[in-house]
């Protein structure tokens, strides 16, 4: 009988641990109190944080603490065109009975709305700059709205012929309108109301006349529009190039002519017809001009140039009144304002002369051609 052959097993040493039976065999209650004190920790974590957040919340839109308590006002003003502080606390304050986000009071400072605030003032008042900022004020971190703002500088005044008067830019931007006579007294500014008109001798609506301004804003232009109009704060009212001629007048007439400008005037715009006349009227008419000295009131306008002359006469004009009673008549469309101004500055030197006091008028629309009349 043969011999089994012996077979090697190939073998090594494992160790295998079974995490089932060492798990039961753990101590259950101390397992279990590590997975409860887990769970404690995350929960005292989450609710730690919400009360927290619920906390800090309240605190911060909920309590009185950052209620605004405090404004501080910055305004750059010229003094006719006083704004009152109170006034723009009023506007501000009226905002904190409103809500915002369907639930939140705006007296808060987290929750005022500085957009609305903007909106509402420029609305009302016509501003170059307007910033607001909400701060914590030192040293006791007092909620603050801090608002800085600058007004539109007044370049004129402007009156209606219904006798309102209205302040303009340099844009011709209606500003706002006159309603009491602000004179200046150092660096105060006093106001006039209309019940204290009587102990002027200023009628209701007569103090928007020129005469009366003149001598109340004697930094300002002042034009007298004598067409119908309407005007609507913060629209443009007058063009921009007739805005930028009164204020060249206003500025070099007195130094080139040495004649005190009273106010402006825009005339009722009418549509001129010439009077055509034959050469020998015009010859007649240049007899009469050489021995008188004067020149007829309208201008003497012959076939040829008839066509070139009816579109001078429909051009709008500018007159200035003068302290001395006459008034100028100026082209500021068409026609160059200093070329006009030396040619006056020639007929007041070379052909009025001592007579500039019952001067009637003076009309510099026709280029070389001047014309003028004296009171009879």
């Amino acid at each position: 009988m043969k011999k089994q052959s012996k077979i090697r097993l190939d073998y090594h040493h494992s160790n295998y641990k079974n995490t089932s039976f060492l798990s039961q065999n753990k101590n259950p209650r101390q397992y279990y109190n590590h997975i409860i004190n887990k769970k404690r920790k995350i929960f005292f974590l989450i609710s730690s944080f919400l009360l927290c957040l619920i906390v800090g919340f309240y605190f911060l839109f909920l309590s009185s603490y950052f209620d605004i308590q405090n404004f501080e006002i910055s305004i750059r003003q010229i003094a006719e065109q006083n704004i009152p502080q109170e006034k723009i606390k009023k506007i501000a304050s009226d905002q904190f009975e409103q809500k915002r986000f369907f639930f939140f009071n705006q007296k808060n400072l987290f929750v005022f709305n500085k957009k609305t605030l903007q909106n509402n003032l420029n609305q009302i008042y016509n501003l170059n700059k307007l910033k607001i900022h909400k701060e914590l004020k030192n040293p006791l971190w007092i909620p603050t709205i801090k608002i800085d703002l600058e007004e539109k500088i007044s370049a004129l005044i402007w009156i209606t012929s219904d006798n309102k008067c209205y302040f303009l830019d340099e844009t011709g931007i209606v500003l706002k309108e006159i309603k009491t006579i602000t004179t200046t007294l150092s660096d105060a500014s006093v106001e006039i109301n209309q019940s204290e008109l009587q102990h002027l001798n200023i009628e209701d609506n007569e103090y928007c006349k020129p005469k009366n301004l003149v001598e109340k804003f004697k930094k300002f232009p002042i034009i007298y529009n004598e067409n119908d109009e309407k005007i609507e704060i913060k629209k443009i009212i007058a063009d921009k190039k007739l805005i930028q001629s009164i204020l060249f007048l206003y500025k070099t007439l007195p130094i080139k002519t040495k004649i005190k400008i009273s106010y402006f005037k825009i005339p009722v715009l009418k549509k001129m017809t010439p009077q055509l006349t034959d050469e020998k009227e015009i010859e007649k008419n240049k007899n009469e001009k050489e021995n008188k000295k004067t020149i007829p009131q309208k201008p003497i306008i012959s076939k040829n140039n008839l066509e070139e002359e009816y579109i001078q006469l429909e051009k709008t004009e500018i007159r200035v009144v003068a302290k001395d009673g006459f008034e100028i008549y100026f082209d500021i469309f068409f026609s160059n304002l200093d070329q006009q101004i030396n040619t006056l500055r020639k007929v007041l030197d070379q052909e009025i002369k001592d007579k500039i006091s019952s001067l009637e008028y003076i009309d510099l629309r026709f280029g070389n051609r001047v014309y003028y009349k004296i009171k009879e």
